[in-house]
C-alpha cells in the first residue's frame, strides 16, 4: 500500500464516495446538502480550490482511504502554516493500517509544505460518530486534544 497525492481524474469517484460516507456518519446535518447530487457538485468545486490537497492510500490500484487538507498561513502567526482536514475516510474493506498511514503521510506532507517554518495541524473528531480509536491514533501522531467546537446553523 502506498500513500500518494490524489489524481482527481483517476481517483475522483472513490474520493467522492469516501467523502459521502464521511458525511453520512454525521448526526446533525443541518448545514449539509440534502441530496447526493448537490453534495457532489459542491464537493467537486471544493476539490478545484488550490488550497486543498487530497492524499489517498492506494491498495491494488484503488484508493481505500483518503484525507482532504486545507492549508493557508496561520492567522495569529502568518510565518506558520495552518493545515486542517476537511474530510477523511477509510473504506471498511481497507487494510487495517490504511487510515493511520494516510494520517501519518498528511502530517509529513504538512511539515514539508511549511518548511522551513512550523505547521499547526488540526484534525477533526466528530462527536458521537468517530470511532473511539480515532483519538488514540491522533495521540500517537503527537496531536493534542486542545479545543471543542460548537457548531450550529442559526
Amino acid at each position: 500500500m502506498k500513500v500518494r497525492v490524489a489524481d482527481f481524474e483517476k481517483d475522483g469517484a472513490k474520493i467522492i464516495e469516501g467523502a459521502w460516507r464521511f458525511i453520512e456518519q454525521i448526526e446533525n446535518k443541518d448545514w449539509l446538502p440534502e441530496d447526493r447530487d448537490s453534495f457532489e457538485t459542491n464537493f467537486i468545486e471544493l476539490c478545484r480550490n488550490p488550497a486543498l490537497e487530497v492524499l489517498v492510500a492506494d491498495h491494488d490500484g484503488e484508493p481505500v482511504a483518503g484525507i482532504g487538507l486545507l492549508s493557508c498561513p496561520y492567522w495569529l502567526n502568518p510565518q506558520m502554516l495552518a493545515v486542517e482536514d476537511m474530510f477523511w475516510f477509510a473504506f471498511k474493506e481497507a487494510p487495517p493500517m490504511a487510515a493511520a498511514m494516510v494520517l501519518r503521510r498528511a502530517i509529513d506532507w504538512a511539515k514539508e509544505k511549511a518548511k522551513p517554518n512550523k505547521v499547526i495541524f488540526t484534525l477533526s473528531r466528530i462527536v458521537g460518530t468517530s470511532p473511539s480509536a480515532v483519538e488514540q491514533i491522533y495521540e500517537k501522531l503527537e496531536l493534542n486534544h486542545t479545543e471543542i467546537r460548537h457548531t450550529g446553523v442559526l
